[in-house]
């Protein structure tokens, strides 16, 4: 389920977003790749404090009410594991987005390269 919430949310993001954000978000370091690196560390992990993309983490865990408190303070993101399912499904709605955007930019730059062949001759 919140896989694909993920994923849904992160294709709506990826159609909004500027070229410069959404390379930055397919290229952002998720949960996973966090936890690997760190060797398990993973409470420093929190991509609301992300320069680029914190804002929309921000919003996306108050919209999901994703962050959790301990004695009264808010819990790092990265240890909810219902946000690392959303995450994950929101990495990939991004990239799924880039590959069909790709797909389309390389059909209509083999068309205009056709109909420019075409022309020359």
């Amino acid at each position: 389920m919140w896989f694909q919430r993920g994923r849904r949310d992160g294709l709506e993001f990826a159609r909004q977003a500027t070229y410069d954000v959404l390379a930055y978000a397919a290229k952002m370091e998720t949960f996973q790749e966090f936890a690997r690196r760190s060797n398990g560390a993973i409470e420093d992990y929190d991509p609301t404090k992300d320069a680029v993309l914190g804002d929309y983490f921000s919003k996306m865990a108050d919209k999901y009410k994703l962050i959790r408190l301990v004695d009264d303070k808010p819990v790092g993101l990265g240890i909810n594991p219902i946000f690392q399912q959303w995450e994950y499904g929101s990495y990939e709605g991004v990239c799924d987005y880039l590959k069909k955007a790709s797909k389309w930019i390389r059909r209509l730059t083999g068309t205009y390269l056709t109909r420019k062949t075409e022309n020359a001759a």
